[in-house]
């Protein structure tokens, strides 16, 4: 077995100091030491992977709403469409007309599914967050139709008859398409 040098320069002896330590310390806490350095690797790589895991799983949920709201608006925007078309066939044709009788009654009953399905779109948008830029662009518009469509709504007549403009380009619609 060899000695241990008595004498040592600064540099041995700074050296040397934190290896007698270790040197001198029990073995559980040399295992103990041991183990930190792949222990908190471990929970910081899982830690990493569990938050990236909640974010995958908001992003689906995002897409998923998303989804749901699309379906909704176009249900609404298709009931729109609808009874501006009646509304417009309505204007287009004269109060005795048969046509236009039959026009208003599919008007309003296109009024009431228009209404009807403003309630689960409205439950839908109102489910989300935060919305990307150009979705709320079009939402925007979709309201702005909706509103105007509720706003509008008397019952007895459609809101195309009650614009000369609308009449106007109704009529003359009718005419191009009968020649």
């Amino acid at each position: 077995m060899s000695k241990r040098p008595t004498t040592a320069n600064g540099v041995m002896s700074r050296l040397r100091r934190p290896a007698d330590r270790l040197r001198d310390l029990p073995i559980w806490s040399k295992l103990g030491l041991i183990m930190l350095v792949p222990t908190l690797a471990t929970i910081i790589v899982g830690v990493s992977g569990l938050v990236d895991h909640i974010d995958t799983a908001s992003n689906a949920d995002r897409a998923r709403n998303l989804a749901l709201l699309s379906e909704a608006a176009g249900g609404l925007v298709d009931d729109l469409q609808d009874e501006r078309t009646f509304g417009v066939m309505v204007a287009g044709y004269d109060r005795l007309d048969p046509v236009r009788t039959t026009a208003m009654k599919w008007y309003q009953d296109e009024h009431a599914k228009a209404d009807a399905a403003k309630v689960p779109y409205a439950q839908q948008k109102a489910a989300l967050e935060e919305v990307p830029d150009k979705v709320a662009v079009l939402l925007a518009r979709i309201d702005y139709c909706s509103r105007a469509s509720t706003a509008t709504s008397g019952g007895s007549r459609p809101p195309a008859a009650r614009s000369p403009t609308v009449r106007k380009t109704s009529s003359t619609s009718r005419t191009t398409t009968a020649r």
